[in-house]
């Protein structure tokens, strides 16, 4: 992970690791889902940019090229590039959400 460390947030050991194990179930379970949320995730251009780059240098580590790069890994490489192509939505322009109970 440290060779990765400037594309991952900074965040407490115990916190990555939960999270990577929620996100391995979401993936196993829900795979197209997890990918089309991608965009709704990863809602800047720079945090795609970030990810994009992380992905492009993931299959020429050579820890990843020890296992090689299965026929289905890298169809899911090019459905993730596909879905980030789109460009990202601005959501600085959405409406503000009125607390519950709060009058309009």
């Amino acid at each position: 992970m440290a060779d990765y460390k400037e594309y991952l947030p900074d965040l407490p050991s115990e916190t990555s690791r939960r999270i990577r194990g929620e996100q391995d179930i979401i993936v196993t379970y829900e795979r197209e889902a997890a990918i089309a949320a991608l965009p709704k995730l990863l809602t800047s251009s720079e945090d795609r940019e970030r990810f994009l780059t992380l992905l492009n240098r993931l299959p020429s580590d050579p820890r990843v090229q020890a296992d090689g790069v299965t026929p289905e890994q890298a169809a899911t490489l090019e459905r993730i590039r596909g879905v980030l192509a789109k460009p990202a939505a601005d959501f600085s322009k959405r409406p503000t959400l009125k607390p519950q109970g709060a009058r309009r």
